[in-house]
């Protein structure tokens, strides 16, 4: 799919508002009225072909290595510079579910889509392979804006904060599941976490790292227009400044969650220790207990010439006595050092 917004200029060598067109034959219609008679364009094009993206790259003067860059899949964000353009490749997160809060929460983080914006003085080509909100509501707004925006760097800053914005929302949902896998691995209402939570552990563990390998360096590839000025890209750094805060909190953020759940996996893993070191202490007692019934009547039942204790009265009760004395011995310790832990 490939859309046009031409801003041509009227009498008054002022933009006039947006023109649209849809479809190959009608946007190449609008690219030659922009170049014959000067103005603003802004071409999407979604999921293109070869053809196609060589057909633009001839019309806007594009070396073949921006057609190789758009056309790589889940390539690093990075910004490229030409002599008249640069190509900034970045990543938006695709819409959450809004059918049900679980089916938002399950959403995983590394659902992202790929966008390569190349920018020119006069002209922004935006290449996607899928629907990305933040560009549309971009689009949206130029279109039936009846002003026209001042420059292309206007256009380029309005598209790339809606992109990265459109990450806030996304964390704001990840992180209640943070908190609540922290919360569980360390207090938790059984002495376990269950099967499913411990795989939703580690599986959003891969998920903000893989996240955060995408975040970085977006966020270094929005510092370089943050800081320095492009002789063809009339625009001061400091109007990319607040996208670059954006990213960079972003980034931190996420650092943050990886370490939550770093931790919270380490207390998953204390847990288990105690759980294992508790149920040793309890085997052990139990055949502490065992122990000393299995020793009296071993002994008492040997086949000796002279058993003293068969011409007493109680004579056969006497290792019953001895072995509930030893086993009593045995409880009112293990109680006394349970009461001492307890208090320490």
């Amino acid at each position: 799919m490939i859309r046009s917004l031409y801003w041509g200029r009227a009498a008054n060598a002022s933009f006039t508002h947006a023109l649209r067109s849809d479809g190959e034959n009608t946007c190449a219609s609008d690219w030659r009225a922009w170049q014959e008679r000067g103005g603003l364009i802004w071409i999407d094009l979604e999921k293109p072909d070869r053809r196609l993206l060589e057909a633009v790259a001839e019309v806007f003067d594009l070396h073949q290595l921006a057609v190789t860059t758009v056309m790589a899949e889940r390539s690093r964000p990075k910004l490229t510079t030409f002599d008249h353009y640069f190509i900034l490749t970045m990543y938006g997160p695709k819409p959450l579910p809004v059918t049900s809060e679980r089916l938002a929460r399950e959403t995983t983080l590394d659902r992202v889509e790929e966008a390569e914006l190349i920018v020119g003085e006069r002209f922004l080509l935006t290449i996607h392979d899928d629907h990305m909100p933040g560009l549309e509501n971009v689009w949206t707004d130029h279109e039936q804006s009846e002003t026209p925006p001042e420059d292309m760097s206007a256009v380029v800053h309005e598209v790339m904060d809606g992109v990265v914005d459109r990450f806030f929302p996304v964390l704001d949902t990840m992180v209640d599941r943070v908190e609540e896998i922290q919360e569980a691995a360390f207090v938790g209402t059984g002495e376990l976490l269950d099967e499913a939570r411990v795989r939703e552990l580690f599986s959003l563990k891969k998920q903000l790292n893989s996240l955060h390998r995408i975040l970085n360096p977006q966020r270094n590839a929005i510092a370089v227009l943050a800081r320095e000025e492009l002789p063809f890209f009339r625009s001061s750094g400091a109007e990319f400044q607040d996208i670059f805060d954006h990213a960079m909190r972003q980034a931190d953020m996420l650092a943050v969650y990886v370490d939550l759940l770093v931790s919270a996996r380490e207390g998953y893993l204390v847990r288990v220790s105690n759980v294992l070191a508790n149920a040793a202490k309890m085997l052990l007692a139990v055949t502490l207990f065992f122990a000393v019934p299995t020793f009296v009547f071993t002994t008492y039942g040997m086949n000796f010439d002279h058993i003293p204790e068969a011409s007493l009265p109680i004579g056969h009760a006497l290792p019953f006595l001895v072995t509930l004395a030893a086993d009593g011995a045995l409880f009112w310790y293990f109680q006394r050092r349970v009461k001492l832990f307890a208090r320490s």
